[in-house]
Order: C-alpha cells, then sequence, then structure tokens
C-alpha cells in the first residue's frame, strides 16, 4: 500500500473504479475468495473438521491512497476512505467450510471459499472504502495459519435515479495486487502428518501363520491439545479397501494374519491411536508389540498385551512409524518318556527284580 506518497499519475475518479478494477464475485457487491489447504499427498489427509473465519476491521487511517490493477492492465491510483466499525456490522462475511468434505482430492488440494457481501445501504457517499482482512487463527491441530493482512477496497458510485451503489469489491495484497486465494498448509510443507503402519507377526514353531487376528481400532484427541474429535483419519486395510475413523474413540474391526499390515494416514501429534487384539494371551499365546520410528526414531522394548482389554497406545510423530503386535507360541517336541519320573520307575523296576530273586532262592532253600 501506498502512503501520503506524490503520484505521477493523476489520480482518477471513483468513478473510473468500476470500470478499471477486475474481480470475479457473484454481483458486485458479492466477492468469493478462494481458499486452499494443501497437504501431504502421501499421507492422504482427510480435510480438516472446521470452518475458517476472516477478521474484517476498519482500514487504516493514513492510507490515502492505492494503487491498482484494472481491467486495461494499466496501474491506477485512487484515493481511499477509510471504512468503518459500523459499515463492517452490517456486512455478511461467511467462513470457508470444510467440514463436508469427504472425498480425497486427486492433487491433495482441498478447496472451498469465504463469502464477503456488501449492501449498498451501508454507504451515501461515492468512493473507493478501505479495510483490513486477516484470517482468524483458529489453532486447528496440524494447521499453519496465514499471518498476512490482506486489504479489501469497496467501489462505491453513484446510481441512476438517485443514491449509491456498490461498484465493485476487491481484496489486495499491500503491494496492490488482488489475491488468487487464502491458503493454509496441513502437512504439504510443514511436516504435521504423519503416517502409523500396523502389522502383524506370528512366531514360534506352534504359531498359525494363516490364521486371522481380530484387531479394534480407535483415535482420539489428546488431553488439553483442542484437538477436533470431528476429525477423521483414513484407513487402508490389508486388501487396499479404505474407511475413515474420527477422533471420537469410536472402535473399528479389522483382522490380519502374519505380516499382513493395515495404514492410518494424516495423524498430527495431538491425537493417539489405540489397539487391542481380541485373542490376545488366548490360546497358548504371549502377546506383546514393539512400537517403531517416534520423532527420534527409537523403537520400543516389547510390552505386553496380556488379554483383549489391554490396548497399545500409539501417538504418531514422525513418518513411518509402525506398531507390530505379535503372538507367540512354542510347544515342547514329545519324545514319548516323561523324564522326570524315569528314576523313579527304573527304582521300581530293579525292586521288583530284586524280590523275585529273593523268592526263587526261598523256595530253593526249603527244597
Amino acid at each position: 500500500m501506498k502512503k501520503n506518497v506524490n503520484k505521477l499519475m493523476a489520480v482518477i475518479t471513483t468513478g473510473i473504479l468500476a470500470a478499471t478494477m477486475s474481480l470475479t464475485a457473484f454481483a458486485a457487491n458479492e466477492i468469493a475468495i478462494p481458499k486452499k489447504v494443501p497437504t501431504d499427498t502421501n499421507n492422504h489427509t482427510m480435510a480438516p473438521e472446521t470452518t475458517f473465519e476472516l477478521e474484517v476491521t476498519a482500514g487504516p487511517s493514513d492510507a490515502t491512497t492505492v494503487d491498482l490493477l484494472g481491467n486495461d492492465d494499466q496501474t491506477h491510483t485512487y484515493q481511499l476512505t477509510p471504512g468503518t466499525a459500523e459499515q463492517i456490522t452490517g456486512m455478511t462475511i461467511t467462513g470457508a467450510a470444510f467440514a463436508n468434505i469427504t472425498e480425497y482430492p486427486a492433487d491433495g488440494v482441498y478447496q472451498a471459499d469465504f463469502g464477503i457481501k456488501v449492501p449498498d445501504s451501508l454507504y451515501s457517499v461515492p468512493g473507493v472504502y478501505s479495510y483490513t482482512v486477516k484470517e482468524k487463527n483458529g489453532g486447528y491441530s496440524g494447521i499453519t495459519y496465514d499471518a498476512n493482512t490482506y486489504y479489501m477496497y469497496v467501489s462505491v458510485v453513484n446510481k441512476e435515479g438517485g443514491g449509491v451503489k456498490v461498484d465493485n469489491v476487491v481484496i489486495a495484497k499491500d503491494d496492490g495486487t488482488k489475491i488468487a486465494d487464502i491458503t493454509n498448509d496441513f502437512g504439504a510443507e510443514n511436516n504435521t502428518t504423519h503416517d502409523l503402519t500396523i502389522t502383524k507377526s506370528v512366531t514360534g514353531n506352534a504359531g498359525e501363520l494363516n490364521k486371522d487376528f481380530t484387531f479394534k481400532i480407535s483415535i482420539r484427541a489428546k488431553a488439553d491439545t483442542g484437538a477436533s474429535s470431528a476429525q477423521e483419519f483414513q484407513l487402508e486395510d490389508a486388501d487396499g479397501g479404505k474407511q475413515n475413523i474420527a477422533a471420537d474413540g469410536t472402535e473399528v474391526a479389522v483382522t490380519l494374519s502374519n505380516s499382513e499390515a493395515v495404514h492410518i494416514y494424516g495423524l498430527t501429534g495431538d491425537y493417539d491411536v489405540y489397539v487391542s487384539e481380541n485373542e490376545a494371551g488366548l490360546n497358548g499365546y504371549t502377546t506383546t508389540y514393539t512400537i517403531t520410528g517416534d520423532d527420534a526414531g527409537n523403537t520400543t522394548a516389547a510390552q505386553a498385551l496380556v488379554d483383549a482389554d489391554a490396548k497399545a497406545t500409539v501417538n504418531a510423530l514422525a513418518d513411518g512409524a509402525t506398531l507390530t503386535i505379535i503372538n507367540d507360541r512354542n510347544n515342547v517336541t514329545p519324545t514319548g518318556v516323561a523324564m522326570d519320573i524315569a528314576p523313579y520307575a527304573l527304582m521300581v523296576v530293579l525292586a521288583g527284580s530284586a524280590a523275585v530273586t529273593f523268592l526263587r532262592k526261598k523256595d530253593q532253600f526249603e527244597e
């Protein structure tokens, strides 16, 4: 924005502004501002379950002119009138809603629109009215918000028959160029979203390698993080089927046999994944789990899952985290001889043999 500077070009009247400012809008007094949320395409992150909001305030009082590009591809200089809080109160400002987006976009970029509608009745004098526009930081888990300050210019002109009307609305950067969109990063560059692999391992000489083991998986926001329980995460099963899991603790059942795995995508550090196994500790199995690939690349020591109520808890803080659940079962090879009673059996045999010998000698003596 140019502030109190001498212009080489003459200040153009506000009536010409309507003819020179180019902006895609639903109507002259209504504007749609594209909102984009790019994600990490390797993580298939589901859309943020939120509505992003704008904050509009009165324009800076020390900004008296602005250079804007018109639809004649020429830069023109316009005199500004700072907008007022009362005018803003009369505007309709709608947020960009992403909560109902259920399909992952091919390019990994979710899109919606902000909306601003400016009624003619807010103005009584022609002019170019200025306002500042910022995105509110809602603190949504994994999102890097747009921290820039933008400027909204409302062109008001006389209308036939008397009175005035809003002839155009434009949102521009500090240098006067119209913005293309407002973008928030959701893992595309800020590395806030991660994947988790849950894999099954069956070991031991009596392990059933082809048996399907049933797991229950749920996700919850960590306490005191403020993360949304409505956020969903994509789960891909061992056969490539996909379903979404909400972070409200609802359990989803999956089956895995030895070496099979499921994947969960788009996790931020504000969520915990809970996994239990229906067959844990049953049928002679010892069930344990390990976690590989936390933020430091460490592997946890094996922890026990004693029964179906026990849960492994994973907080994926880096890409490539893996939870491995191990069922181990071993049988002792039978030999046909119970070695622990063999000495006693031998004593019985020897005692019997001695008794027979004694009786024979007694009979011979009596004869």
